[in-house]
């Protein structure tokens, strides 16, 4: 469908009524300033039963860049969670 063969009808209108092609915000969004961010970088993963591997996992991230690591552990039952707790208490 061309641009020209759009109707009224087949325009998609937002909550306020106004087409939303067409429609301008009426408010500037405020950036922060870049010079005053630092640049975080974040893993995240999900294990179960990773006692034996997940000290290296860890190091290999930390030594890859990451400066946060997330590790949600689904019920192992070989001492993971513990192995992680005590690397997040290290």
């Amino acid at each position: 469908m061309l641009e020209e063969d759009v109707s009224e009808q087949d325009m998609e209108f937002d909550a306020y009524g106004g087409s939303i092609e067409e429609r301008e915000l009426d408010f500037e969004i405020p950036l922060p300033d870049p010079a005053s961010q630092t640049i975080t970088t974040v893993v995240c993963a999900i294990c179960k039963n990773e006692k034996p591997y997940i000290l290296e996992w860890v190091a290999h991230q930390k030594l890859s860049g990451f400066d946060q690591i997330f590790v949600y552990d689904n019920d192992s039952d070989d001492g993971t969670a513990e192995a992680l707790i005590r690397l997040h208490n290290a």
